[in-house]
């Protein structure tokens, strides 16, 4: 195991048995894929006992290429350390850090020994020197945080919180996409609870350190493994439903949470179906507004909410449960991830107050000053007019930019069609795993629209302000120091434009 070495052995070596040059995962099949753990000084090295099953990829027909992956992560109160493994590397391997942690190499090494490697800080990656490797192994430690944070990993409140890309060392996506299911092994204290996004495979107490566990995981495929969250510790797991629910186990959780949880999903099953298990975290969050955060992620979303719920808390559940549909994890490539930010978060932020209306969780009056405060924050971002612009201007524009531009599309919309149409459309017209391109998005838009031209005109480029609002009936009036951004409604317009949201409660729940 990775707790520890033994008196006499120098430190802990990771071989893989594979029968034949390929890999087929097998549920505890050991002939087929067995992990090994020597010591590197000791004359003889003992296979692992009954934890080296654990974390097997259940039996499959399809067979792994030879780029197969594997984790080994074990906690140690400040830092966890994680063997990462890959089977017949390119000869040449680029491994990349994760960027939000604090990484220390400790070793790499293949089936000959040390193997050299260059690390690139500014670059962020690792170049490992594979020529001859039947397989390369890193062994690396990741600092924890002692508080709670976006990205970085931490262990806070004895709770333990890993996000996919912020502790895997992962190769290039080239090689990536050539990798089937992944093994993960995770190691923690007995008495802990889990929930995670990856399939968990089993779990038992480990046959050589007493007081923890062997947790076994499964990525399903390489491109979706860091599109994850993993969670631990002092936990109170419930089900909603069919979901699974995590918060601090010393909480008093507003119970208006899973209840709204399970609503969101429930709607959006209805419309595009089912996406099956929702696991969700609810960090804890304060009354401050600014405090208030969410991160999507497949097969389950975190969500940082405040104890008492209130109109953003609840239109912020809506945003993450829509992205199991429309998630980052659904675009294959970095270039296209920024492309269609827009559509990812945008237009998912517009459906979300849609979403949140039907299930009237959400008061008309919130939707519509909502809809005037992204409208606000779209005029006034110096990206529309390309004047000099901040990061925070950057990375807050595609957002009011998909906002806008899914208005635009819901006020053009055949009286029998509905916003929530563009998805369907998509996700019909992608190849499984249902991933898309801009193609793949403009193609489902023609589908819904009859201005889907000219919409998608304003996805390319800018989306003229003054059309949307003219299409709408609908004037903005600029904030003053004493009120935010405010829109009034014109006279002699025709009366569907101001029933966008009519669906929404008259009042605030």
């Amino acid at each position: 195991m990775i707790h520890g070495t033994k008196p006499g052995c120098r430190r802990l070596r990771l071989v893989v048995n594979i029968h034949g040059r390929r890999m087929v995962a097998s549920w505890l099949t050991l002939t087929t894929f067995m992990i090994l753990l020597t010591c590197t000084s000791c004359k003889s090295a003992p296979a692992l006992p009954d934890d080296e099953v654990v974390g097997r990829a259940p039996e499959s027909k399809i067979e792994l290429v030879d780029d197969a992956m594997a984790y080994r992560v074990l906690w140690q109160e400040d830092s966890i350390r994680v063997v990462f493994r890959l089977v017949s590397p390119p000869p040449n391997t680029r491994l990349f850090l994760p960027k939000d942690a604090q990484v220390t190499l400790q070793d790499a090494r293949d089936e000959a020994g040390p193997i050299f490697t260059t690390i690139d800080r500014s670059a962020n990656h690792i170049d490992v020197n594979t020529t001859d490797s039947e397989w390369v192994e890193l062994e690396y430690v990741v600092k924890l945080e002692a508080r709670e944070t976006r990205f970085a990993p931490s262990f806070h409140n004895n709770i333990l919180v890993l996000l996919g890309p912020t502790f895997l060392v992962l190769p290039a996506r080239q090689l990536l996409s050539k990798v089937g299911a992944v093994p993960i092994e995770v190691h923690l204290p007995t008495d802990w609870k889990v929930l995670t996004t990856w399939r968990e495979s089993g779990r038992k107490p480990s046959a050589t350190h007493p007081g923890f566990d062997v947790i076994g995981l499964r990525a399903e495929e390489g491109m979706v493994l860091s599109d994850a969250f993993f969670v631990a510790g002092n936990l109170k797991v419930e089900n909603s439903g069919p979901h699974r629910i995590a918060f601090s186990e010393g909480r008093n959780l507003d119970p208006r949470v899973p209840e709204i949880v399970e609503e969101a999903i429930e709607l959006m099953t209805q419309k595009l179906g089912s996406q099956g298990t929702a696991n969700v975290f609810i960090q804890d969050g304060s009354a401050d507004p600014s405090d208030l955060d969410g991160l999507g992620r497949r097969n389950g979303f975190v969500v940082k909410l405040p104890d008492s719920l209130n109109a953003q808390s609840k239109l912020l559940i809506f945003h993450e449960a829509i992205h199991l549909w429309n998630g980052h994890w659904l675009v294959p490539r970095d270039q296209e991830e920024q492309e269609l930010r827009w559509f990812v978060e945008g237009v998912t932020h517009y459906l979300a107050l849609k979403l949140g209306c039907e299930s009237r969780q959400l008061s008309e009056e919130f939707a519509w000053t909502e809809v005037a405060q992204n409208l606000g924050a779209y005029e006034q971002n110096p990206v529309r007019t390309v004047n000099p612009v901040t990061e925070l201007d950057q990375l807050r524009f595609p957002y009011d930019h998909g906002f806008v531009l899914a208005l635009y599309a819901d006020l053009t919309l055949k009286p029998d069609v509905e916003i929530f149409d563009w998805l369907n459309y998509l996700a019909k017209a992608s190849a499984p795993p249902a991933r898309y391109s801009s193609t793949d998005v403009r193609v489902a838009l023609e589908q819904i629209s009859k201005n889907s031209n000219l919409i998608w005109q304003f996805a390319e480029s800018r989306v003229p302000l003054e059309n949307v609002l003219r299409e709408a009936g609908l004037h903005l009036l600029p904030p003053t120091s004493s009120r935010p951004p405010k829109l009034s409604k014109l006279a002699g317009v025709p009366k569907n434009a101001h029933q966008l949201f009519s669906a929404c409660a008259a009042y605030e729940n």
